[in-house]
C-alpha cells in the first residue's frame, strides 16, 4: 500500500472470504449505530449477541437487521460526506472572492 497508508485490517475467513458482518459490526459501531457495552453488542434495544462471533453469527442469520443496519450507516456516511463537500465548496467560494494583493 501507498503512504501514508501502512497496515489494514481485515476479516478474512476460511470458506467464506470477506465478512460483510464484520464490516457492518466495524462501521456500526464507529457511527454509532451498534453499541458495544463490555463484550455485549446492542442494536437499539435489541441484544445482538455476546461478543464479536456471536454478533457476526446474529447478523448473518437476521439479514432484515443487517439490511437495516446497513442502510443507517450509509446514510449516516453519507450525510457526513455530503456536508464535507459542502463546507469545502464554501471555504473555495470564499477564498476566491477575496482579492490578491
Amino acid at each position: 500500500m501507498a503512504p501514508p497508508f501502512r497496515e489494514a485490517l481485515v476479516e478474512f475467513y476460511f470458506n467464506e472470504g470477506f465478512s460483510r458482518e464484520a464490516c457492518l459490526l466495524d462501521l456500526g459501531l464507529v457511527h454509532r449505530v451498534i453499541l458495544k457495552n463490555v463484550s455485549c453488542y446492542r442494536y437499539g434495544e435489541e441484544r445482538i449477541g455476546q461478543g464479536w462471533d456471536n454478533a457476526r453469527s446474529f447478523l448473518r442469520d437476521n439479514q432484515a437487521m443487517a439490511k437495516e443496519i446497513e442502510d443507517k450507516v450509509i446514510i449516516y456516511t453519507t450525510n457526513v460526506t455530503e456536508g464535507y463537500h459542502q463546507t469545502v465548496a464554501k471555504s473555495h467560494q470564499n477564498q476566491n472572492s477575496i482579492p490578491f494583493r
